[in-house]
């Protein structure tokens, strides 16, 4: 867990993210064949915004909390009253400079490429065709590449802190024994670090020292549209497309 800002335990930085250069070069051109015939192109780079709502969930660990009082007599008396004011042992004030201040839950990560814009590349090629005096037809290819796309946690695999598929051959009893049981010392799987408690298949984990690992901004997703286009002078059908 690495903190921003300045003074003691933290980074000294005030992003993760990198920000990048996104050049958008775009060319069309158009060539007479003929009289009646003319061929027509281009090719462009587009880019699109990232809407500030697909960064939830904000990356504020160690800045914020929210304290509990856990009623441990199965309600049968408060667990405080206010007349004494929030008990203040279950409150600890931010801001919390701790590395281990999200052991055991969901922390958020932050990918260093999560400043990309999502980038799209677009061309076509046409072929346009004078048949009569008032009537012309045309045939194009429109393509579409979409790259850099948002995506969430479910795209991340082992990232989000899921198990490498590889340690299923392990088989369901280990994977599931204490890791300072027996069964896992035969197996020669040792606790990830010092006072670690919980199970085999958590000891194995990328960060056994937490559960799901959340991605703010993944710029990971991809897209692919193609289609053919054929059109004439009182209208346009799309022969096929495909995406």
């Amino acid at each position: 867990m690495i903190f921003a800002g300045g003074g003691p335990g933290r980074s000294g930085k005030t992003s993760f993210e990198e920000s990048n250069w996104n050049p958008g070069p775009r060319f069309r051109f158009a060539y007479r064949l003929d009289e009646k015939t003319v061929v027509r192109g281009g090719y462009g780079i587009y880019y699109a915004g990232v809407s500030a709502s697909l960064f939830n969930p904000y990356p504020v660990d160690g800045f914020q909390t929210n304290p509990t009082a856990p009623n441990l007599t199965n309600s049968l008396f408060p667990a405080f009253y206010w007349d004494s004011g929030f008990p203040a042992q279950y409150v600890q004030t931010p801001p919390i400079i701790d590395p281990t201040v999200d052991n055991g839950a969901f922390p958020v990560a932050v990918a260093p490429d999560g400043m990309l814009l999502p980038r799209y590349q677009n061309w076509s090629l046409l072929f346009e065709r004078q048949l009569t005096t008032n009537v012309a037809l045309d045939v194009a290819y429109v393509g579409n590449h979409g790259t850099r796309l948002i995506a969430g946690s479910t795209f991340a695999g082992t990232a989000a802190n899921m198990n490498n598929p590889s340690v299923l051959k392990l088989g369901p009893a280990l994977l599931q024994a204490d890791i300072n049981s027996q069964q896992a010392q035969t197996a020669g799987i040792q606790p990830p670090y010092p006072g670690f408690q919980g199970d085999v298949a958590q000891a194995l984990r990328p960060w056994p020292q937490y559960q799901t690992v959340k991605w703010r901004n993944l710029p990971v997703g991809t897209s692919h549209y193609n289609a053919l286009r054929s059109c004439w002078s009182d209208g346009c059908r799309r022969a096929f497309s495909f995406a």
